[in-house]
């Protein structure tokens, strides 16, 4: 009786082990990975680490925009250049969108469209009314018509919504939401978009 008793402790044992090992294996895919070589540029900036990323949100038609959002990511670290002073050695957790926009019809009248036509919400139910405007790019009619005047391949925008009652780890999905177009009548150019990226299919922070 003594002999099958440690038998079974022993057994418990090893499974419990085995237990451990598995978690530290699903573990370790979510290890954040350090950004060295960003297409925006941050890695200049400071020391940052990729926690999520979804690549080829979709391509969507707005009125005179087609907006083709390339590639979504959650982000934390630190910023080593004062590039704003609040900012310098502070930590910083983002949500970072890469968009393209093109205009896919000649327009003979301008029409309004810049970054205040993006905000972002989170699962956390924090809303972000526009992205950051130090840390983002620039998006506005003039750009679009030169893009499509000469035509220019270098359309693509990153935006930077700035965390500030949520953590990189807690976000599992955003909504990007963009405003329509506007032109000088008032009248709203097509329907505007509301994209939900799900981080929780996201791949692996690691490639």
């Amino acid at each position: 009786m003594r002999y099958i008793t440690v038998f079974f402790i022993a057994l418990s044992i090893v499974i419990l082990l085995s237990g451990c090992n598995n978690d530290g294996d699903r573990e370790s895919t979510q290890i954040p990975s350090l950004i060295q070589d960003h297409k925006f540029g941050l890695h200049s900036f400071g020391k940052y680490y990729r926690y999520k990323k979804f690549e080829d949100v979709g391509t969507y038609e707005m009125g005179p925009i087609a907006v083709t959002i390339e590639m979504a990511e959650v982000v934390k670290g630190r910023s080593t250049v004062e590039f704003r002073t609040e900012d310098h050695n502070k930590l910083m957790e983002m949500v970072n969108v890469q968009i393209k926009f093109e205009l896919n019809r000649e327009l003979r009248d301008g029409f309004t469209f810049n970054n205040e036509h993006l905000q972002l919400s989170t699962n956390t139910g924090e809303l972000i009314q526009q992205p950051d405007e130090f840390m983002s790019s620039i998006i506005h009619m003039s750009v679009l018509e030169t893009n499509q005047k000469y035509g220019n391949e270098s359309n693509l925008r990153q935006f930077t919504f700035l965390l500030k009652d949520s953590t990189v780890e807690e976000i599992e999905k955003a909504t990007l939401k963009i405003d329509s177009p506007i032109d000088h009548n008032g009248q709203i150019l097509g329907e505007g978009l509301e994209v939900e990226i799900d981080f929780s299919n996201s791949e692996d922070t690691t490639l």
